[in-house]
């Protein structure tokens, strides 16, 4: 009895033994190589996990014992100085997202990024504050939050040119940056991305851009705002985003997303196609203390312009001034506001729009200006102009151009839609010229009358015509009515009267003066 005690006492035992193996996963310290500390993952890939070297400059091995390094999750070494990533690294990872791989690193100056490098993760640079440069290669297609955040001395950088993504605050408090070009890749860029780039004074967009996050150039905490940013300018392809004299806007026009902080200008006025100004669109920029601000405005948000902001903290900027209509939101948003409100008088309506010619006629080629009358004289001045037909004929303000034999009317609008119409009918350009007569004998003081005349078919209008001699004290030329011109002798000897076209095409007319 005592035996079978005994025996079942030891079966436990064991069983107990095989049930914390089974539960409670065994610890195994990290692998060494040299200073490097390491784990063997199940493909047979090494990830670094932690540098226990005390060197300035160092290398990552690409290999270890054979095994290639792919990841690199720690390096807890803030005495670095520069380092270099080998080929094959396809990772920069953390652990959690509060901490990166050379977080803190204070001295690190360089670090050479491999073009296997797939994104750069959370944290993995921030606070090293002395990195003075940083070229990402082209394989990286997105940067996580916080990536280089803190990083006070990075002034140069250079984008992957297949990036996808920049995170929240990436680069929040790169205060050595001074401009940056964002590549036609990036799609998205996360809010507050470039907070606290108080150096930061011109940005450029690509063509690719489809979202922008809160406050891109706003503060945050202990971040101050991008207060030197002078100019943002997107490329014209972009779908999404323009901008105009330096500002960020969405593509139409109809919202103001971002007013540079440190653009010096002390008014601006609101472009007409915009509807409405949101968030903190306005503020920050001491600089500015007047804005005008037309109808088409239907919607402020609560301190979007005329304000400094500190934290949550908003103070008014001295002296701010709203220009506006009566009656309309801008001025409601300066009376609730207290702030200066300067009314403008409105707009005076074309009653109607006439121009300089009803109708012309042209060479291939020719051009000729229209001038247009708006009654009454003090209404709006906006015109558009238009053709019917612009393989025959195109025009931009005002000016028309021939392009082709045919038929086309060119039309100007007022603002509120009146309208006038010029009919234009294109000839070919005519390609000779000849003056009758072709030679003339003349009395000092005698006047005569010569004309031209281009080939069968071809036009030029006499506005175009260009009459000259070739010894005015002899003989000289004023153009008369139609393709005419008059010739007056004035001294003995001989002269040439020349005609040229607009497309270059000449004829000479010989006068003798006795």
């Amino acid at each position: 009895m005592r035996k079978t005690k005994k025996l079942t006492s030891v079966l436990l035992a064991v069983i107990m033994v095989f049930g914390v193996m089974t539960f409670v996963p065994l610890t195994v310290s990290a692998a060494t190589y040299g200073d490097f500390e390491y784990t063997l993952e199940d493909d047979y890939t090494c990830t670094i996990t932690k540098y226990n070297g005390n060197a300035s400059d160092v290398t990552i091995p690409s290999t270890i014992y054979g095994n290639k390094v792919t990841k690199i999750t720690g390096f807890d070494n803030t005495d670095v100085v520069n380092v270099v990533i080998p080929k094959g690294i396809k990772e920069l990872n953390c652990s959690f997202a509060s901490t990166g791989c050379f977080e803190g690193c204070q001295y690190l100056k360089s670090i050479t990024l491999p073009n296997t490098l797939k994104k750069l993760s959370w944290n993995v640079f921030s606070g090293c504050s002395s990195l003075q440069s940083i070229n990402i290669p082209n394989s990286v297609k997105y940067i996580e939050p916080y990536a280089f955040a803190g990083c006070s001395s990075l002034k140069n950088i250079t984008l992957s040119k297949n990036i996808y993504e920049i995170d929240r605050r990436a680069f929040a408090g790169c205060s050595a940056l001074d401009n940056i070009t964002i590549p036609n890749s990036v799609k998205q860029i996360g809010g507050q991305a470039f907070t606290g780039c108080t150096n930061l004074t011109t940005v450029t967009f690509g063509s690719g851009l489809e979202s922008i996050g809160d406050e891109i150039f706003g503060e945050h905490n202990y971040w101050d705002y991008c207060k030197n940013l002078e100019n943002i300018t997107v490329n014209k392809n972009n779908i999404f985003f323009s901008s105009s004299d330096g500002v960020l806007f969405n593509k139409n026009k109809t919202e103001i997303i971002w007013y540079p902080q440190g653009r010096k200008n002390t008014s601006y006025t609101v472009p007409k196609s915009v509807n409405a100004i949101y968030g903190d669109t306005f503020v920050n920029n001491p600089y500015l203390k007047e804005v005008t601000v037309y109808d088409n405005v239907k919607e402020f948000s609560d301190c979007s312009m005329g304000y400094m902001k500190s934290g949550w903290k908003y103070n008014k900027i001295e002296g701010f001034t709203i220009k506006g209509y009566k009656r309309t939101e801008a001025e409601k948003y300066a009376r609730n506001n207290d702030f200066n409100f300067v009314a403008l008088p409105r707009p005076v309506n074309p009653k109607s729009v006439s121009l300089s010619k009803n109708s012309v006629t042209l060479g291939v080629g020719e051009s000729v200006t229209l001038t247009a009358n708006i009654q009454p004289t003090n209404a709006v001045k906006t015109l558009s102009w238009s053709s019917s037909n612009k393989r025959v004929a195109t025009v931009s303000k005002g000016k028309i151009t021939a392009k082709k034999s045919g038929t086309a009317y060119i039309s100007v609008k007022t603002s509120n839609g009146k309208i006038a119409q010029c009919k234009v009918k294109v000839k070919p350009a005519p390609t000779k010229v000849k003056i009758t007569p072709k030679s003339v004998t003349l009395s000092v003081g005698e006047k005569y009358t010569i004309s031209e005349k281009t080939n069968r078919g071809s036009y030029a209008s006499a506005t175009n015509l260009k009459w000259t001699s070739t010894n005015s004290e002899i003989a000289n030329v004023t153009k008369s009515k139609g393709k005419k011109a008059t010739i007056t002798a004035k001294s003995v000897g001989k002269a040439y009267i020349k005609i040229t076209l607009y497309n270059g095409k000449t004829a000479q007319c010989r006068v003798t003066v006795k």
